[in-house]
């Protein structure tokens, strides 16, 4: 963890001192963060549309849902520190609290909506699961997780989806 905290500690400069591309960091993290819940709702309609049967829809749902759940159970328990917690610099992103770092439920969210899309359309799963590692980056460049926090967000929503979805028959 000091190597990624030396890390942090040398790219925050960067962007401190170059206000644009610090704006484009923030940018990019809030119009990936709007961007997934209106994915979601397209996928929720267009599963709708697609099933003759409540239980899918109701799928399309609960396995995202409880995802969520049990992934904020852990992170707390885990409630491992955050990158800006280490160092002696503050977030790029405004964040406050300490603690629950680890995994990035940005990450995950952004990738068990993608993962779920894949049922209704691939397209739009892999568009959303390159948003998804654009957000990770975004999260790690900007001090608020490490690395470890978004690959293991990434995996845990993929291994989650398909764990779900693959025995319902929905991929």
């Amino acid at each position: 963890m000091k190597k990624e905290c030396l890390f942090y500690e040398r790219v925050r400069p960067f962007f401190v001192t170059h206000p644009y591309y610090l704006s484009l960091l923030k940018w990019t993290n809030r119009l990936v963060t709007l961007l997934m819940p209106l994915l979601y709702f397209y996928v929720l309609w267009a599963a709708y549309l697609k099933a003759s049967k409540t239980w899918i829809v109701l799928a399309y749902l609960l396995v995202p849902a409880t995802g969520f759940i049990v992934l904020s159970v852990i992170r707390k328990r885990m409630n491992w520190p955050r990158p800006y917690e280490l160092g002696t610099f503050p977030p790029l992103l405004n964040r406050e609290g300490k603690g629950s770092s680890m995994p990035s439920r940005h990450v995950f969210s952004a990738a068990i909506i993608s993962t779920v899309a894949w049922g209704v359309h691939p397209l739009l799963s892999v568009l959303g699961l390159s948003l998804a590692l654009l957000l990770a980056g975004v999260r790690v460049l900007a001090g608020v997780h490490f690395v470890r926090d978004v690959v293991v967000g990434f995996l845990s929503a993929i291994l989650w989806g398909f764990f779900w979805f693959y025995p319902l028959g929905l991929f």
